[in-house]
């Protein structure tokens, strides 16, 4: 077993699937990784079918309707246009009782909803709203609110800026919604526990788990974190995400110890190629970027377009590369619609992380080749 291999099974723990790192987040991910309680998606329409509610003890998820007076504009210009035009950009603090939530409001939002499972309103508890407008720097306030619970719902805070009106969601419409919820976050669930790593594919066959985690998000909203189901379900992708890592290691184990190595010819049919030495990053025609030199023989005809260029870190982390031409003499003829013939060509090949181990080679015809670059 070759030295990068035996290291990368000390990684089997730790490492992070990558397949997707470059990937937009959802606004679930977002959500998440700013630590708000799940957020419900149309949360408007919860808001405007919820029951009218009297106990001593509101139980359940509150959603809050959140609006800001238009006294003055937040972008800092002034004047009569812009407190029409100048909203703020707010994030809200709610207290309800013992619980405490923290929202991120949408940019230029005079109004806007937010939604906070697991509560639990006592009488004579209180519920509070504090409002900010996100800065660069420094955010700054906007206004505060607070009214006291009488024991019936909905309850309105109102203060000189700021008024916000929650109600609790409607249980029934909770209890109806929840199984079909779960069921796409088993789904997805069942994906990813089904997931076989495959180095011939874009993705290396992972399945990224944020998609698994934004449907049991969806669940979260309406039930929390912390209920039975949606904490059972998420432990499972935990587990089916250790398992997808652990597969990938033993596959990038196995790919890093039959690589073709730095000067050794990786045959096949119509290209059979060669890493003639390390990446170079001086190179004027690279135009400082760093590249490497690719010999190729050729059985027949063939075009560089054929050809697909990434590199791989043995943590399974991938990175553009780019087959940027022929070399000529001591230019290089950029393009890859060149048709070329049976013999020897020789291609640079720029790439984007210039200390990767790997380089992958996907063609058309042929397969896939990994090839040492180190």
């Amino acid at each position: 077993m070759t030295k990068r291999a035996s290291g990368l099974l000390l990684l089997l723990a730790s490492f992070a699937v990558s397949a997707a790192a470059h990937a937009q987040p959802t606004w679930r991910e977002l959500s998440r990784q700013r630590g708000e309680p799940p957020q419900l998606e149309g949360a408007r329409a919860y808001f405007d079918t919820a029951p009218a509610f009297e106990g001593a003890v509101a139980e359940g998820t509150f959603v809050c309707r959140v609006e800001i007076a238009r006294t003055r504009s937040y972008d800092g210009l002034g004047g009569a246009i812009t407190r029409n035009y100048g909203a703020p950009d707010p994030t809200v603090t709610l207290r309800l009782g013992r619980t405490r939530a923290v929202v991120r409001g949408p940019e230029d939002a005079w109004s806007f909803y937010a939604s906070v499972p697991n509560v639990r309103l006592r009488r004579r508890e209180r519920l509070t709203a504090r409002v900010v407008d996100r800065d660069v720097a420094v955010d700054d306030p906007v206004g505060d609110a607070a009214a006291r619970f009488d024991g019936r719902l909905p309850i309105t805070a109102e203060g000189v800026v700021v008024t916000t009106e929650c109600r609790r969601v409607d249980p029934e419409e909770i209890a109806r919604r929840l199984p079909e919820t779960l069921g796409r976050a088993d789904a997805e669930i069942a994906r990813l526990s089904a997931a076989t790593p495959d180095l011939d594919h874009d993705e290396l066959g992972l399945v990224d788990e944020r998609t698994a985690l934004d449907a049991l998000y969806d669940a979260a909203a309406l039930v929390g974190w912390e209920h039975a189901e949606v904490a059972r379900r998420r432990a499972a992708i935990d587990r089916a995400r250790t398992e997808q890592r652990r597969r990938l290691a033993e596959a990038l184990a196995h790919a890093d110890a039959s690589a073709t190595e730095l000067g050794a010819t990786a045959t096949g049919s119509p290209f059979a190629m060669r890493v003639t030495e390390s990446p170079r990053c001086d190179v004027p025609a690279l135009e400082r970027r760093c590249g490497v030199r690719v010999a190729l023989e050729l059985d027949g005809p063939a075009r560089l377009s054929e050809l697909r260029v990434d590199t791989i870190r043995l943590d399974g982390t991938r990175h553009a590369a780019h087959v940027v031409g022929l070399e000529r003499g001591d230019a290089i003829v950029r393009g890859t619609q060149q048709r070329l013939g049976a013999g020897s060509h020789v291609v640079w090949v720029t790439l984007d992380d210039g200390e990767a181990p790997l380089l992958r080679v996907r063609a058309v015809r042929g397969g896939t080749k990994l090839l040492v670059l180190r």
